[in-house]
């Protein structure tokens, strides 16, 4: 089975872990915009989820780049899961969207990372993905919107 894993870093947060949970690096991030960025909740708790129609397998499991948890995916009828918050932003100032990914290189796979404003905004995206280990991946964007 396909599986990316996503250990976020995100710097859109102010992260929320338990009092158990090993602090994630994006909980030291100055300025974080998102909920539960390590997912040191054990859970998807602060994001919004959308499973896949058919094939959906994703959720929060042990040992992150850091922290203790992180998120997998892994939907396997070509539609994908997907997650995300919606953060108050300024428009016309950047941001910028950084987390760690690592995939298990099993294909077909696929993912794509964006924004919505008023429209979904794809930052990257890929198919066929070779496996990997835990990688940086950073994308900068223009809030358009007092919300993104």
């Amino acid at each position: 089975m396909k599986k990316f894993i996503l250990a976020a870093t995100a710097l859109l947060a102010i992260g929320s872990g338990s009092a158990n949970a090993t602090p994630s690096l994006c909980n030291a991030v100055a300025g974080n915009l998102l909920q539960n960025c390590g997912f040191e909740s054990g859970s998807f708790s602060g994001w919004n989820t959308s499973p896949a129609p058919n094939g959906s397998d994703f959720g929060v499991a042990g040992t992150g780049y850091t922290g203790s948890f992180d998120a997998y995916f892994g939907a396997s009828a070509g539609m994908p899961d997907a997650i995300g918050q919606t953060v108050l932003t300024t428009p016309g100032h950047l941001y910028d969207l950084q987390f760690y990914l690592k995939s298990d290189g099993n294909t077909p796979n696929g993912a794509f990372v964006g924004y919505f404003d008023t429209s979904f905004h794809v930052l990257g995206s890929g198919t066929d993905i070779p496996q990997f280990d835990w990688t940086l991946e950073d994308f900068t964007f223009t809030a358009t919107t007092p919300s993104t």
